[in-house]
């Protein structure tokens, strides 16, 4: 929806026109001031000399009313339109700032910018206003035009690229901020302006583009022989069909559709290849449970003796997770990678309230430590906070060794 909050100036002509038509501003000829005021004690009278509204101005400006000094500097300007200039509306704009009013500032900006259309920080400014006033469709295409300096001009397309994301308008966000990546100022962040404009594209639904900006920031990455072969296997991406092993990792690293990666974990999960536990291991900061589930229990099956150490630092901080079949699953990895000295860390986790984790955390602790205290299977829970007692009565005796 187009934004009907700001003004444009009206009646000019030439390449300030321009600017502020293809910015796509509206028009608007009220004042932007509300009125009336708080103070009940304030004369609105609208029959007072020019002279008698600038003096109202500097006294409602000398109390911090910034609102109103702004409505009397308004009342000037409709009797003196002639001295209506760049000073007029720097003041403007300070009373807007000091009253932190979004619409008011790009109202006073857009004035300002009619005078100074070079100034690229005004510019800027003022898209910041549009957007703070709930026109950030607008702000994007006041930064998406031309700009002489070609360093400003890779930061407009970025800007303006957050912008039409914020409205959702993701496949034109996408488009910007592929123009970005691809100039030569873009240096060592193009690759990630590439990944995140794949991203805008598979929002806008368009996955053929989603799979080129992809392979584009994975040209520019500095990758193994390995990696380099699977790019030519990421048109993967475009279907979600997963033939090879470098096919499926390339998916689980990158790809934004959960339903995709989730397919790739599984493809993996059945392959046997050299780098798994690193692959698996890096999957753990995926947001979707199964695949963290999957990659868990990937990561107890799999770890090698000099893997150990690895595999138990990505692991631990699933003890502390939400989820209490993630920290079971976890509390399996660790059986197989933690040390003697991690075993505190599975003694706070032998909770006599929480079955399943208890059963696990016993495991990992028979493991890890080659003995174990006689007791049931699945004791209850009188049995299992005597187990926890038993467990901590011979840890601390070992530490007194």
């Amino acid at each position: 929806m187009r934004c009907k909050i700001l003004p444009a100036l009206l009646g000019r002509t030439g390449p300030v026109a321009g600017l502020i038509a293809a910015a796509g501003l509206a028009a608007c000829t009220s004042p932007v001031s509300e009125f009336p005021f708080s103070d009940g004690a304030a004369d609105y009278g609208i029959h007072a000399e020019a002279s008698d509204w600038l003096e109202r101005a500097d006294e409602a400006e000398a109390r911090d009313a910034w609102q109103e000094a702004a409505y009397y500097l308004e009342r000037w300007a409709a009797q003196q339109p002639d001295e209506v200039g760049e000073e007029y509306w720097r003041r403007r704009l300070r009373l807007a700032e000091a009253a932190g009013g979004a619409a008011d500032r790009a109202h006073a900006r857009t004035q300002l910018l009619a005078l100074h259309p070079e100034d690229d920080a005004l510019r800027f400014a003022l898209a910041d206003d549009l957007a703070a006033a709930g026109c950030a469709d607008e702000a994007a295409v006041l930064l998406a035009l031309d700009f002489a300096d070609q360093g400003v001009q890779v930061r407009a397309w970025r800007r303006a690229a957050a912008f039409y994301e914020q409205e959702q308008r993701f496949a034109a966000a996408a488009a910007l901020l592929e123009r970005a990546a691809a100039h030569p100022l873009a240096g060592a962040a193009a690759a990630a302006w590439w990944e995140r404009a794949s991203w805008l594209w598979e929002r806008a639904g368009d996955r053929a583009a989603a799979t080129r900006a992809i392979e584009r920031a994975l040209q520019d990455i500095a990758l193994g022989p390995r990696e380099s072969a699977a790019l030519g296997r990421l048109r993967a991406f475009e279907l979600g069909a997963i033939g090879t092993v470098a096919d499926a990792q390339a998916v689980l690293r990158f790809h934004e559709d959960a339903e995709v990666r989730w397919s790739a974990a599984r493809f993996l999960a059945d392959a046997e290849f050299d780098e798994a536990v690193a692959v698996f291991a890096h999957a753990l900061a995926d947001p979707d449970p199964r695949i963290l589930r999957l990659c868990l229990q990937q990561l107890a099956r799999r770890v090698a003796p000099e893997e150990k150490a690895f595999v138990a630092a990505q692991v631990l901080p699933f003890l502390r997770h939400a989820e209490a079949d993630l920290r079971a699953l976890a509390l399996d990895a660790l059986a197989v990678s933690a040390e003697r000295a991690q075993v505190p860390i599975l003694l706070d986790a032998l909770d006599p309230a929480d079955r399943a984790q208890f059963r696990a955390a016993r495991r990992a602790l028979e493991a890890v430590t080659g003995r174990a205290e006689p007791a049931p299977l699945d004791p209850d829970l009188a049995g299992r906070e005597a187990l926890r007692a038993a467990w901590r009565a011979w840890w601390n005796a070992q530490a007194g060794t």
